[in-house]
C-alpha cells in the first residue's frame, strides 16, 4: 500500500512539472472524454463505449467497436503546431482485414489537396503508421514500426516531429522503431481532431476506417517530447481509482512545510490540489522582494512536491535568513516561513 502511494505521487510530479509543458490537451477518459488540459477541448462521443483501461480501472479508456464508434474534438488551431508530439496507449482488439483504421487525425479535407497534417493508424499486419505532411502535396514523413500490435495487448505509441530539425520520430512501448527527416510546415486544415476513425479524406464526406479496440491516455503537444520524457510517460504507472478515492485526490489546497528546515543547501516544499488550476509558488524575503518562482504553470490535481537550492532567479546564492513562500492557485493565497543556514 505504502509503494502503491508513493509511485502514485511519483507519477503525479513527474506529470505537473514536465508533462504540462506544451501539453494542448490530454484525455485520460475517466468516465467521460474531457480534455483536462485546462484548454478544455472536450471531445463529443459517437459510439464509442467506456471500459477498463490498462489497471483495470472500470470506464477509464473507451472501446472503439470498429464498425461506427468514434470521437470527435472541434477545431482549434492548437491542434495544429509547427512542432507536436502524440502520445497514446491503445489494445486492438482486431486488425482490419484488408485497408487501414484511424487511431488518431488531424487529417482529411474534402478540398485538394488532401491536407494531412497528421494521422497515425494500424494496418492489416498491426503495423502502425504514423505521417506528418507539409503544406506542399510532395513534403511528409512516413513512420511505419517494425513492431506489431498485438490484438488484446495494452501498448502505448508516440511520436513527435520537429520543426526546426525537420525530423519525425515513432516509438513502440519507449522504443525508437522509425525515423526520418523532411525539413517542412506542417499542413493545416479545419476539421479539428478525431479518435478512433478517418475523416472526410481524399474528398469524401464519409467517416471511414474504424478503430477496433481501446484507447486511453491521448495526449496532444505542441513541442518535441525528448526520448527520456517518452520513457517516463511509458513507465508512468496508471492512477488507480483517482477519480472515486478520496485518499487519491487531496481534500483541499494545502502548502506544507518544508523539509528540512532550517536548510543548506536545499529544501523541499510539498503542497496538494484537489482540483486542476493555474500554480504558481514563488520565494520572497522578509520586505517582500520576489527571490524565485519556483512554479508558474498550469497543473492537475495532485500531490506534488518541489525544491529551492537557495538561489534567486538570476542563479545566484542568497544569504541566510528567513524567507517566505507563497503558494498562488486561483483566489487562494498560502503562505509559510523557512530558514536558510549558511
Amino acid at each position: 500500500m505504502i509503494r502503491s502511494s508513493i509511485m502514485m505521487m511519483v507519477g503525479l510530479v513527474i506529470f505537473g512539472e514536465v508533462f504540462a509543458q506544451g501539453l494542448v490537451a490530454y484525455y485520460p477518459f475517466r468516465k467521460n472524454a474531457n480534455d483536462i488540459s485546462g484548454n478544455n477541448f472536450n471531445g463529443t462521443v459517437f459510439g464509442a463505449t467506456l471500459a477498463n483501461d490498462r489497471a483495470d480501472n472500470p470506464n477509464y479508456a473507451y472501446f472503439f467497436d470498429g464498425v461506427g464508434s468514434y470521437i470527435d474534438i472541434p477545431y482549434d488551431s492548437s491542434f495544429y503546431p509547427a512542432s507536436m508530439s502524440t502520445a497514446v496507449w491503445v489494445n486492438i482488439e482486431s486488425t482490419p482485414d484488408s485497408g487501414i483504421s484511424y487511431i488518431l487525425t488531424t487529417s482529411g479535407d474534402n478540398r485538394t489537396p488532401p491536407y494531412d497534417p497528421f494521422r497515425m493508424r494500424i494496418d492489416a499486419a498491426g503495423i502502425v503508421e504514423v505521417r506528418y505532411e507539409g503544406n506542399f502535396d510532395s513534403l511528409r514523413i512516413n513512420l511505419r514500426s517494425t513492431t506489431s500490435l498485438t490484438p488484446g495487448e495494452w501498448a502505448f505509441i508516440a511520436t513527435s516531429y520537429n520543426s526546426s530539425t525537420g525530423e519525425g520520430r515513432l516509438f513502440i512501448n519507449a522504443v525508437l522503431e522509425d525515423s526520418e527527416i523532411d525539413l517542412m510546415n506542417l499542413d493545416t486544415n479545419h476539421i479539428g481532431l478525431r479518435i478512433g476513425a478517418g475523416q472526410n479524406h481524399n474528398r469524401t464526406t464519409r467517416i471511414m476506417e474504424f478503430f477496433h479496440g481501446r484507447i486511453d491516455d491521448v495526449r496532444l503537444y505542441n513541442r518535441e517530447l525528448s526520448e527520456m520524457e517518452i520513457q517516463q510517460l511509458y513507465l508512468e504507472e496508471p492512477l488507480v481509482g483517482i477519480g472515486d478515492s478520496p485518499e487519491m485526490v487531496p481534500a483541499k489546497i494545502q502548502l506544507k512545510q518544508n523539509y528540512p528546515n532550517p536548510f543548506n543547501p536545499s529544501t523541499h516544499i510539498d503542497y496538494t490540489l484537489p482540483d486542476a488550476g493555474l500554480v504558481t509558488l514563488t520565494v520572497y524575503n522578509l520586505v517582500g522582494e520576489k527571490i524565485r518562482i519556483l512554479v508558474n504553470q498550469w497543473q492537475p490535481a495532485g500531490i506534488y512536491s518541489t525544491h529551492w537550492d537557495g538561489r534567486d532567479n538570476l542563479g545566484m546564492e542568497m544569504p541566510s535568513g528567513i524567507y517566505l513562500y507563497r503558494l498562488f492557485v486561483g483566489n487562494t493565497i498560502q503562505t509559510r516561513k523557512m530558514a536558510l543556514l549558511r
